[in-house]
This record gives structure tokens, C-alpha cells and sequence, in this order.
């Protein structure tokens, strides 16, 4: 959605090459790829090759987008998909810092962009005092076994090992408080809900305008997967991806045609 406001904005387009935003980006293989590539789940960055990153350089925006700067793809950018889990965020996001004419960082693009305009709570990056207002997660034990096996899959078990992804991890604060944008956004089932609708309507009787108008939106939610072609990290299952929203076709549409967003929760 923040990438969406910044093509809308006319400060990127989705055909040109991340270079032209990024130019570190273009190392090792990934110099060809487009922001399309990126936000279809296309760059070949499911995952960082270097296991040995610890939580705290996790939590630290430059020394993660140091990392993806330095790695290579493993697949040719732009020739199959993948679901990036967790790099996914910081891909858009720096794509979304790197263009912002007020030189915000993505948490707080997405609060004031987004969030402020559809008077919504929702945080990339949560204020201190609001942590006692967080409710804490619990890993279900069938969740904990659909980590687990995983065996089979090889490049979902690389996107899997990250410290982030251990247990309770989400529930502390340190994570909370920074900047994950693929994982750790924090809001309620209200704002959530209102966010969402924003994007195909104006809210509050017309008292807030949406955020996106319906061409940027078009674009947005058009697939730009191959039919059928499967994911390569998501254990070959076929998926559909649009400018950063998953889409759905005549194999998989528990929602109905027409439908967009995640199904992840």
C-alpha cells in the first residue's frame, strides 16, 4: 500500500529498475531487476544467505538492507516467484524510503500516510508507551509442527532460519519497537478493517477520502504471476501476486474472484 501511494504520487514506477531508486541494489546478479520484480515476489531475495545475522542486527534497518544489498538471488530476477516472507518488507520499505521527498523512515510513511489519513492505529515501529496495550502471542503446538516440517522444502527452510522466527520472539518489546515491516505490524481487528477500506472508498461519509484512486488501485491488484506457475519457496504450491497484494484465480479462490490480500495472518 505504501509503494501503491508512491506510484500514485508519481515517485515510482513499477516497470523501471530498483537501480534507478537504489543504486547499491544492483550487486551479484540483481542488477536487472524491476520494483514489478520486487513487489510480485519475483527479486529471487526469499531469504539471506547468511545465517549468522543475530536478532539485534535484525532490528537494525541498515545492516538489513546492507545484507540484501550484498546477496546474491537465487533465481534469476523476474523469471519465477517465491514468497520473501520476511525480506519482503524490507525491499518495499527501503524502495518507499529511498523516494520520500520528507526523508521518513517506512514506519513513519506508513503512519502519516496511512495510518493518520484513515485516523486508524496501526505501527511499523511501536511507541514505547503503547506496549502495555499489545496482547501477548502463543504458538499453537499443530502451528509449532507445520514449522517443523519443512524438511523437504529447502528454500522455505532457509527463509525459515532467522532469529526472528523463534519462539516468543514477537513478544518482546525490542521487536515490537522496530521496524520490521513484513512481520511486525501492529494493530486492532478496527483499524485493520478501516485501512483496508480506504482503498476502495472514501470513509466516514466521505469525511476521508480513500487512499488510493482507481486506476493506482487496478494496477495494484493485477496479477503479474504466470497462470499456474508455482511458488517457489512455498512448497511449489501455485500462487498469484500483484503490486504487493496476493490475488486469486479460478485455482485458488477461497474468497471469490476479485478478492485481494493476504491470506498469512
Amino acid at each position: 500500500m505504501a509503494v501503491a501511494l508512491c506510484v500514485q504520487n508519481g515517485l515510482l514506477t513499477y516497470n523501471e529498475l530498483v537501480t534507478k531508486y537504489w543504486p547499491e541494489y544492483g550487486q551479484n546478479g540483481k542488477e536487472n531487476t524491476t520494483i514489478a520484480d520486487i513487489m510480485s515476489h519475483r527479486a529471487g531475495l526469499p531469504a539471506l544467505s547468511n545465517y549468522n545475522l543475530s536478532l539485534d542486527q535484525h532490528l537494525d534497518w541498515y545492516e538489513m538492507i546492507h545484507a540484501l544489498e550484498k546477496q546474491s538471488p537465487y533465481w534469476i530476477p523476474g523469471t519465477m516467484h517465491g514468497y520473501h516472507a520476511l525480506t519482503y518488507g524490507w525491499l518495499a520499505g527501503e524502495l518507499v524510503r529511498r523516494v520520500d521527498t520528507k526523508h521518513r523512515t517506512v514506519g513513519q510513511f506508513i503512519r502519516e500516510e496511512i495510518a493518520d489519513r484513515t485516523e486508524s492505529e496501526f505501527y511499523i515501529g511501536l511507541p514505547a508507551d503503547m506496549e502495555h496495550r499489545v496482547s501477548p502471542l502463543a504458538l499453537k503446538s499443530n502451528e509449532q509442527q507445520v514449522v517443523l516440517n519443512i524438511e523437504n522444502f529447502p528454500l522455505l527452510q532457509e527463509s525459515m532460519r532467522n532469529p526472528l522466527l523463534e519462539s516468543d520472539i514477537f513478544n518482546d518489546p525490542r521487536v515490537h519497537q522496530a521496524e520490521i515491516p513484513a512481520v511486525n505490524g501492529i494493530t486492532n481487528a478496527r483499524s485493520l478493517a478501516r485501512i483496508y477500506a480506504s482503498l476502495i472508498g472514501d470513509l466516514d461519509d466521505e469525511k476521508l477520502k480513500r487512499l488510493l484512486n482507481e486506476e493506482t488501485l487496478k494496477i495494484a491488484i493485477k496479477s503479474n504471476t504466470p497462470e499456474n506457475e508455482p511458488d517457489q519457496v512455498g512448497m511449489n504450491l501455485p500462487t498469484s501476486w500483484g503490486m504487493g497484494f496476493m490475488t486469486y484465480g479460478e485455482l485458488f479462490n477461497p474468497f471469490g474472484q476479485g478478492t485481494f490480500g493476504h491470506t498469512g495472518r
